[in-house]
């Protein structure tokens, strides 16, 4: 399907709100799935940082165009997708092995599991505002923020497993209640 639609991206823009990039974007929602359930902690940061470095490399080097899914640019069929793949693990394994502590570690968990919904919701926010093609700051402060604070809210309801793919717990506690020392 990808590279087909990477050879197709006037066919994406045809059906309506882009649904043709449904495809592509929930790949990299079900890579990041997949590497959370691989133990990231267990292949190291070097592990990560060596994946982005490699995928860098082919991105400078032209072997893969860059992709811009808002555009409907998949880049060079397959390679591109694969070379976004890797830089988006190589940042989950360098992620992962970063140890926030404390209050800021809480805070840092709470935005993460609430990030599904500013993916699922930043387009419809952008489309209220009415902004161009070209973006603003304005703009993307509020379709930031907006969703990520409607996800902290929905993270504590029973619509988490829903809205955010995960559950309600104690990520979010850590968040609001002070560290013991």
């Amino acid at each position: 399907m990808t590279a087909v639609e990477g050879i197709t991206p006037a066919a994406m823009h045809a059906v309506p709100y882009s649904i043709g990039l449904v495809g592509p974007a929930l790949l990299f929602l079900m890579l990041g799935y997949a590497v959370r359930h691989l133990s990231p902690r267990r292949h190291g940061m070097a592990s990560g940082f060596a994946m982005i470095a490699i995928a860098l490399t082919l991105s400078l080097s032209d072997v893969a165009a860059p992709v811009d899914l808002k555009a409907a640019e998949l880049g060079t069929p397959v390679v591109s997708l694969l070379v976004n793949g890797a830089i988006s693990v190589g940042l989950l394994l360098v992620g992962s092995n970063l140890r926030v502590e404390g209050r800021l570690g809480g805070v840092v968990s709470g935005l993460a599991r609430a990030s599904l919904v500013v993916v699922l919701t930043h387009a419809a926010v952008l489309y209220v505002l009415a902004t161009p093609a070209s973006g603003n700051l304005q703009s993307f402060i509020v379709a930031l923020v907006l969703p990520w604070l409607a996800g902290l809210v929905l993270l504590r309801t029973r619509f988490a497993p829903i809205t955010c793919g995960t559950s309600a717990t104690a990520a979010l506690h850590r968040a609001t209640v002070p560290v013991k020392p």
